[in-house]
């Protein structure tokens, strides 16, 4: 019995030697793993077709087979489908009017959040690249682009079953019914996508501020940090009570700012410099970051009375001057 006893401890060493060794020297480290898994969020979105997906649903703007049957704002029903594919498919900014006709907001289209969004992260993959001793971020970053990855396949799917009943309807209350559900639906795998797509930039960020210290950042990688926080705001925002155009509002004067800026076109003036800009946002994201994001939380009025140095009491008195630059320099 003993002899058998002392083949089992002497085969369980070796096991464990292997392994060690194996996790050693074979075993990719967690930091390669999670730069190759945002790697592969590229990869895996072009295999499912999902951008050419919502080209050709932005495209079909009518129901059943006959392009004749173009939805319309008659209906309640049709007119929800309607607005929905614009909040979500749209090529141009979207304006809001109130009775009035008095414009409430503008924003831009899920599809045009994702393809910023998209622009970001292969801008940070550079950066995130040949980390060490910051384990626990990297880990956190391949959950995230694993829960990515699981929610965009979600979405290919929601538009497949969406076409699917779409193709079918022939005009009846029910069946529009039934496709607005559809529609409904894939607001909420979207929406949920964008929100992973905002956790992705935020954690790369993390990633930069641990690899270096710090951030140091210039222009671009500042506008970049400010979309995806703002995306963050948007996506996480309530439906229910219509807060999200508005929060989607304050994420177009990001995103124009961005364009513009790609555009060589200049975002400063001589009371708001790049310098200056550049000296703010840096103290603010390296020693207030927190209190950053309590600013982008707020609603589009309180974010314009901060920038006028009003409506600051929330804000650590340290972070003012530097939130207060920066957010006159996005437009508020």
């Amino acid at each position: 019995m003993k002899f058998w006893v002392k083949i089992v401890v002497a085969l369980s060493v070796v096991v464990v030697i292997a392994f060690g060794i194996w996790a050693f020297v074979f075993k990719e480290k967690d930091e390669v793993v999670a730069y190759n898994k945002v790697c592969e969020i590229v990869d895996y979105k072009e295999s499912l077709g999902t951008k050419e997906k919502l080209i050709s649903l932005r495209k079909y703007n009518y129901y059943g087979e006959d392009a004749s049957q173009l939805f319309s704002s008659a209906s309640s029903n049709e007119k929800s489908i309607i607005s929905l594919r614009e909040t979500m498919l749209s090529d141009t900014i979207i304006t809001t009017y109130d009775e009035g006709g008095n414009v409430t907001c503008y924003f831009d289209s899920y599809t045009v959040m994702e393809q910023e969004a998209d622009n970001i992260i292969s801008s940070l993959l550079p950066y995130i690249k040949n980390t060490t001793g910051i384990d626990s971020l990297t880990k956190e970053l391949k959950s995230i682009a694993k829960k990515y990855t699981s929610s965009y396949k979600s979405l290919s799917d929601n538009i497949d079953n969406l076409n699917s009943c779409q193709a079918t309807v022939t005009g009846t209350n029910t069946e529009m019914e039934v496709l607005l559900g559809n529609y409904s639906n894939l607001r909420v795998t979207y929406r949920e996508c964008l929100n992973n797509a905002s956790q992705l930039i935020a954690k790369m960020f993390e990633i930069i501020k641990a690899k270096y210290s710090q951030t140091i950042f210039d222009t671009k990688l500042a506008l970049m940090d400010s979309f995806g926080r703002s995306l963050n705001v948007a996506t996480k925002s309530s439906i229910k009570i219509m807060e999200e155009p508005y929060y989607a509002h304050d994420l177009h004067l990001v995103l124009d700012k961005i364009i513009k800026i790609n555009q060589n076109v200049n975002i400063f003036s001589t009371k708001y410099t790049e310098y200056g800009f550049l000296n703010s946002y840096n103290t603010l994201s390296n020693k207030y970051s927190s209190e950053y994001n309590k600013a982008l939380g707020k609603q589009n009025i309180a974010k314009q009375q901060m920038a006028d140095g009003q409506n600051l009491s929330e804000i650590v008195i340290g972070a003012q001057s530097s939130l207060i630059y920066v957010l006159n320099v996005l437009g508020y």
